[in-house]
């Protein structure tokens, strides 16, 4: 064999000998057995400085302190325009499927009546003040003062919403050995390649602990003293959701010479793996839990500012 031949077959050979290592070298890689390849449990804690919302704003007049003690019937007035939800959506004990009975407002303005009954008032229903306005084209103080009320509640908004607290907030990550099965060992320091690495992967898991955002409801209310048509008194309240200050997360992850990747723990089992069954069994506890669950959060902060509004209605020397 001429020489030139013989330094084609050798490189031939080589370049084969070359790919079939390459390809071996990917899959090792691939399967996270390439080299110095280690499982690491990354923890992840982010606390936040959260801005409370502040206190309500009450606003009373001289005209209110002087006909307070005297207030016994009281008459409401439900806001122009306010999300139309059935009693069972607004609560939260199931999602909206189909509407056979709704009325704009109804829960809330119902809350708001039962709240001031319990404190004592005899309440004209704000049905009955929509329906003399509607029917016999009368203003709601008019309305209210042929119901025989001496004031009225002029509810101007009912709002929900979602917002993000504003917030001072800190992230802070540790590093642990670990094996496949997400086992927590010993503190780990690594390089600072591998380092980064676990970073990165732990950024998106920060952006969910820290973006987080509460529900939030709001009332705006106004009483005018009847028949005067006087603005007595005011309210302006917000309740958000409450939040932990301080949220945690880990998962695991594994590293390698050139590369991190999150995984998933693996699962002993000591049964033998079953390769076919027909069928299956087993028990389950059914709670009360709401479909809703917004819903039911929306629902519970409306309540308590109802019931904070009258008691700074009702209570004139605990006005803040």
């Amino acid at each position: 064999m001429r020489n030139d031949e013989r330094r084609s077959a050798t490189g031939g050979r080589c370049r084969s000998i070359l790919a079939a290592s390459a390809v071996l070298l990917f899959a090792a890689i691939s399967s996270g057995c390439g080299p110095s390849a280690s499982y690491f449990i990354v923890t992840v804690r982010a606390v936040e400085g959260v801005h409370e919302s502040g206190l309500p704003e009450v606003t009373p007049t001289p005209a209110y302190r002087e006909l307070m003690p005297n207030v016994r019937v009281v008459a409401l007035s439900a806001p122009d325009s306010c999300a139309g939800e059935t009693a069972a959506t607004t609560t939260g004990q199931a999602s909206a499927a189909g509407t056979l009975l709704q009325t704009t407002c109804g829960v809330e303005m119902a809350e708001l009546e039962r709240t001031l009954t319990m404190a004592g008032y005899q309440v004209a229903s704000w049905n009955a003040v929509k329906n003399l306005v509607g029917v016999q084209g009368m203003t709601p103080s008019a309305a209210a003062a042929q119901l025989g009320a001496q004031v009225l509640f002029e509810i101007n908004s009912l709002e929900k919403s979602v917002v993000r607290p504003g917030s001072d907030a800190r992230s802070e990550r540790r590093f642990f050995f670990s094996d496949q099965y997400g086992t927590p060992g010993l503190p780990a320091t690594v390089p600072e390649q591998t380092a980064r690495g676990l970073e990165a992967l732990a950024a998106p898991v920060e952006q969910d602990l820290l973006g987080q955002t509460r529900l939030s409801a709001t009332i705006n209310a106004t009483v005018v003293g009847i028949p005067s048509g006087q603005a007595l008194w005011f309210y302006q309240g917000t309740r958000s959701e409450a939040t932990s200050s301080e949220r945690t997360a880990d998962f695991l992850a594994m590293c390698d010479a050139w590369y991190c990747r999150r995984v998933a723990r693996a699962t002993e089992s000591a049964q033998p793996v079953m390769t076919a069954r027909s069928g299956s069994m087993e028990a389950v506890t059914l709670t009360g839990r709401p479909a809703d669950e917004e819903n039911a959060i929306y629902y519970q902060l409306m309540r308590e500012l109802i019931g904070d509004l009258v008691q700074q209605f009702a209570s004139p020397g605990a006005v803040r």
